[in-house]
């Protein structure tokens, strides 16, 4: 038998690494026009039932299995399952949802219209980055890892996070199974815009007071 040898213009078959490029580049878009909405639509902890509703509309629209109504009502737990037969530990992704009792004076056009409430720690942001990694993760074929989305609510010293562990967000008994590892974005205006900063080990885990 013989073969024919490639031409030198063939292409090798795509990889998942080939995709995540036009996959990404959408999700860019799709997050910049989301957290416009949001930043309109501001909400304090344990309020923001406009942006719970929103985050689970965008999730059924790409077919993402989630729960909401934990962490007193708004927060909202949703699970990528991996695609393989064994897969690796399972990886949580984690944004924070509300917003502060400030006016804004930016001027932007998406402006807060929600009077003396404003999303000026950039959960908006945080927010509509999580949805867009969601539509990206959904539409891998190769997903070696499950992962879990938690949207929580109350970061603004409402101890949201502890009411999200505390409705079984990180166990496995509400959706999915329990999570291993644990990352999440925080916004540093010490940095320069476009950098991305981290260190090996635990990081901003906590807020202590001391007199």
């Amino acid at each position: 038998m013989t073969t024919t040898p490639p031409s030198p213009s063939s292409s090798p078959p795509a990889s998942a690494s080939d995709a995540l490029g036009p996959l990404i580049d959408e999700a860019v878009a799709f997050a910049i026009t989301t957290r416009h909405d949001l930043h309109r639509h501001p909400e304090l902890g344990y309020q923001e039932h406009r942006t719970c509703a929103r985050i689970c509309e965008e999730l059924d629209a790409i077919g993402v299995e989630h729960v909401s109504g934990l962490a007193r009502g708004t927060g909202v737990l949703a699970h990528i399952p991996a695609t393989v037969d064994a897969p690796g530990a399972c990886i949580g992704l984690r944004a924070d949802m509300d917003a502060l009792p400030i006016v804004e004076q930016t001027g932007v056009a998406y402006a807060s219209e929600n009077e003396g409430v404003m999303h000026a720690c950039g959960h908006d942001g945080h927010v509509a980055n999580l949805l867009g990694v969601a539509r990206v993760l959904s539409k891998l074929d190769e997903r070696p890892n499950p992962v879990t989305l938690l949207f929580q609510p109350a970061e603004e010293g409402g101890a949201g996070g502890k009411a999200m562990c505390d409705d079984g967000a990180l166990d496995g008994t509400r959706l999915g199974v329990p999570v291993k590892r644990m990352y999440g974005l925080h916004g540093w205006p010490q940095l320069p815009v476009g950098t991305v900063a981290t260190r090996p080990g635990p990081m901003l885990a906590a807020t202590d007071l001391f007199n």
